[in-house]
């Protein structure tokens, strides 16, 4: 690189990193400066260079490599930067604005970062929105060097166990850190933090920034009476202050062990500690840990953090209204060793007695395990013969608390039909009081599956007659097949599958014989969704062209129509023959349907998976599963997927299928930390949060 002169270099120490702004706009010297003022070092040789420029316009295309312009043209505008790595080049993060873009890239071997601003043509003051592609692209370069950056606060005990304190801008983080340092913890940090792995353990340092306090914080602690003028001298909504000015460098630490990890929610009742499960902390963290969206979650982040959650504790902190309160109750709590290890204060500030937890009452839980097993026990009678002797289930249903717990359930997985059989005819569901019509239930769904199977006819006959060649997709041909009583199968719509060529000539047909688009979307929005819907005196009848769904990414489609159709299966339906999926296309694409589609959302979809199992394991062909599974990198989901069935439904999924497509320990591992099979139960509705993560993480293709 050539030299430059020292005035023209902007050298900071940040998290380990030795960053060297050269030549920065001089607009941006003022910005940059005041987001690391407490990490400037003197000039030096050696770190990552960082160029950032201002362009306008054309100018600010023409300054992306050419990989990086074919990833921006295809984006659509958004609020949110994000990264995707280029195994030939590097890594970019990329902000598209609706007005203004910025974008950061970096080629290995990353001794070099290039951050590039958009600015409006016309002059005056333009949005800098360097840093939010800056820091994101600063973590990358940390996660290269094993360490995964973190918005997150942290004190450390003299003994060196760390506290991560981890939440959103305005959670808590700063008064719960002041209030634990007030009882003698050290400070490390109130914002961001790194953390590496360590065979002691999982390490985390601080980063060096100002504290930025609001009003109503300083008001909160006697101690930071000093700031009280310099706020009102301010008009900004947040006063930044050096740290050693409030902790005072004997108060301070670099890094600790981490021992423990609070989530703070402020509350005007506790303070209180609720120990927090995989499924529940493990979004807020992912959250903490996410400053930018990606094309796929780098491995070494989900090392770091699946090492953090198995060495901790995780709890929510109910803060309640008094900070105060909140330091002493949270120390004498790490005196019992309730973080997992004891800790004596040593008091600086103040004398007050250690407050004590808050006494919660207990509200009734059902037992989740008990619910699972009420769940099969309710399908096993269901899908079996009424005649069959049971045992009462585990799950008391007498209180109406605990049944409308349970049929929210039931209704979220769309299995009323199957409770209402169990509930009207068993022995154990006959003792429960009437809490719904299950009679009526059972009627409505038998009623729709009549009307769904004639309508099912009049299609096949219709497009039958104009000598189209097409395929039914589940619903009610498949529940006839697979169902012992096709009316508890909950279907919507009548789902048929043709070749692309003929989607105009029966399009035209459905109209004809009067099915109407439906109201909403237009034609190019339903055709990219892979479906085109029409209705007709109250049932969707769905054009589709592919019996896969459309897949992540650019995975190609494993459906070939003319091989399907030629290996369809003949079911009847009302006395009429109808084209069917053959088992293993049937099997996979229903898999796969509920994955890619619905994200493992509801059981129904897999009781479809029980049901093939227990008619047709021996039809299905391990090996040509895992022949179409490999190429779209479907074997860690499908595992995953079926090991759920498993659980959920007691599916019979043969061990040595299993075998043949599960993946080596470390992604099996992950997908069961990522979405734990008891979450399909106990969360009615997946979090959107963890949809994404396992959309994008679970295959770390």
């Amino acid at each position: 690189m050539e030299s430059k002169n020292i005035s023209d270099i902007f050298c900071y120490s940040w998290a380990g990193l030795n960053l060297r702004f050269i030549s920065p706009p001089e607009i941006l010297t003022g910005p940059v400066n005041k987001m690391f003022i407490l990490n400037r070092i003197p000039e030096t040789d050696r770190g990552i260079d960082i160029k950032m420029t201002l362009e306008k316009g054309n100018a600010f295309i023409s300054a992306m490599p050419e990989w990086v312009q074919h990833i921006y043209l295809k984006m659509d505008p958004g609020e949110d930067p994000y990264i995707e790595y280029n195994k030939e080049y590097g890594f970019v993060v990329i902000l598209k604005g609706a007005e203004l873009s910025a974008f950061a890239v970096s080629l290995a071997p990353y001794t070099d970062l290039l951050v590039v601003t958009e600015v409006p043509e016309e002059t005056g003051k333009s949005p800098l929105l360097f840093n939010t592609v800056l820091i994101p692209a600063l973590r990358e370069l940390l996660l290269i060097q094993g360490k995964a950056l973190l918005h997150a606060g942290c004190v450390v005990s003299p003994a060196g166990d760390a506290i991560l304190i981890i939440a959103d801008s305005g959670g808590g983080k700063t008064s719960t850190t002041i209030s634990l340092t007030r009882e003698g913890f050290h400070f490390i940090s109130d914002d961001l933090v790194t953390l590496s792995v360590s065979e002691r353990g999982i390490i985390v340092e601080g980063i060096a920034k100002q504290v930025n306090l609001t009003q109503k914080t300083i008001e909160f602690f006697p101690e930071l009476d000093f700031i009280k003028l310099k706020k009102e001298r301010s008009g900004d909504y947040k006063t930044p202050v050096d740290p050693i000015q409030i902790f005072q460098k004997d108060g301070m630490a670099g890094q600790g062990i981490v021992k423990a990890l609070l989530i703070p929610r402020i509350t005007k009742k506790g303070p209180s500690l609720n120990r927090l499960e995989l499924h529940e902390s493990l979004p807020v963290l992912m959250k903490g840990h996410t400053f930018a969206h990606e094309a796929k979650k780098n491995d070494k982040s989900m090392e770091i953090l699946w090492g953090l959650i198995e060495k901790c504790s995780i709890y929510r902190l109910n803060t309640g209204n008094d900070p105060v309160k909140l330091g002493e109750w949270l120390a004498s709590q790490a005196a019992k060793g309730r973080f997992a290890f004891s800790f004596t204060a040593t008091k600086k500030k103040h004398n007050q007695k250690p407050g004590h937890p808050s006494s919660n009452s207990a509200s009734a839980k059902m037992d989740s395990m008990d619910t699972v097993q009420w769940f099969h026990h309710m399908l096993d009678f269901s899908l079996g013969s009424s005649e069959t002797e049971e045992s009462m289930p585990a799950v008391n249903m007498d209180t109406p608390a605990v049944f409308h717990r349970i049929w929210e359930l039931v209704t979220y997985h769309r299995l009323e039909p199957f409770a209402a059989k169990w509930m009207a005819e068993s022995r154990a569901g006959q003792s429960i009081p009437l809490w719904v019509d299950a009679e009526k239930i059972m009627s409505d769904a038998k009623n729709r599956y009549v009307k769904l199977c004639k309508e099912t006819v009049y299609v096949h006959c219709l497009l039958t007659e104009q000598q189209h060649d097409f395929l039914f997709l589940r619903g009610p041909g498949f529940a006839s097949n697979y169902y012992p009583h096709p009316w508890q199968r909950h279907s919507r719509d009548i789902d048929i599958v043709c070749h692309t060529q003929s989607i105009p000539e029966i399009e035209s047909l459905l109209t004809a014989n009067g099915y109407k688009p439906i109201p909403f979307g237009t034609r190019d929005y339903w055709m990219g969704k892979g479906e085109l819907p029409f209705q007709k005196n109250g049932i969707t009848v769905e054009i589709h062209w592919d019996a896969y769904p459309m897949l992540p990414g650019n995975q190609a489609s494993l459906f070939r129509f003319k091989n399907c159709l030629d290996s369809a299966v003949k079911i009847s339906l009302q006395g009429t023959e109808i084209n069917c999926l053959n088992v293993n296309h049937l099997f996979l694409s229903s898999c796969l349907h509920a994955i890619w589609e619905h994200h493992f959302d509801r059981m129904l979809r897999m009781v479809d998976i029980r049901q093939i199992l227990e008619k047709d394991s021996e039809k299905i062909d391990w090996e040509w599963i895992q022949k179409h599974a490999r190429p779209g990198k479907h074997e860690a989901v499908l595992a995953h997927f079926l090991f759920c069935v498993q659980k959920t439904v007691q599916g019979k999924v043969p061990e040595q299928g299993l075998k043949l497509i599960e993946p080596f320990f470390f992604k099996k591992y992950l997908s069961r930390l990522v979405l734990p099979w008891s979450c399909i139960l106990k969360d009615s509705r997946p979090s959107r949060f963890r949809r994404r993560l396992y959309t994008r993480t679970i295959q770390l293709c």
